[in-house]
């Protein structure tokens, strides 16, 4: 085999010129962005801690900060679901912005809904057995060693 200087040279540059070609495309087919921003109620501008944040139609998410921050890789056109207890949900589509500020409003409707147990929360139509009730004005002012010791006696089956 006899290679020619110039031969050699011309295969080096399409050897080049396919590789960048092939980085191209794999940017392009590949290309995510993360976007950031805060969660806040729309009445009063609080930050909504523990908010949920999902890529609609998959299992990929992520969860907002003490401050009701995120961040999330997505893909430009991908569709986000913002959520949280007791607040109607905001879908929006990614364009090419990068920071994504959201304010929820408050669902009055799902607020009746939800029972907080001592075990957790349960939506209020799956709740079965008994559940007590204790106001804070049956405790209030009572000088008492623990906060479970101010429950003590309060509701049938305490301990």
């Amino acid at each position: 085999m006899d290679f020619q200087p110039l031969d050699f040279m011309l295969m080096k540059k399409k050897i080049l010129f396919l590789f960048l070609i092939s980085a191209l495309m794999f940017d392009v087919i590949y290309a995510q962005q993360t976007i950031s921003g805060q969660v806040t109620d729309a009445e009063d501008g609080e930050p909504l801690p523990g908010g949920n944040i999902l890529v609609k139609g998959t299992s990929s998410g992520t969860v907002t900060d003490f401050n009701g921050n995120y961040s999330l890789s997505v893909d430009e056109g991908t569709i986000v679901i913002f959520s949280f207890v007791g607040y109607q949900p905001q879908e929006i589509t990614v364009g090419s912005q990068t920071v994504v500020n959201i304010s929820l409003s408050a669902d009055v409707t799902q607020l009746s809904e939800i029972v907080v147990v001592g075990f957790g929360t349960q939506i209020k139509r799956d709740l079965t057995g008994a559940v007590g009730q204790i106001k804070a004005e049956q405790i209030e002012g009572r000088v008492l060693p623990s906060f479970e010791a101010a429950l003590q006696g309060q509701t049938p089956g305490v301990q």
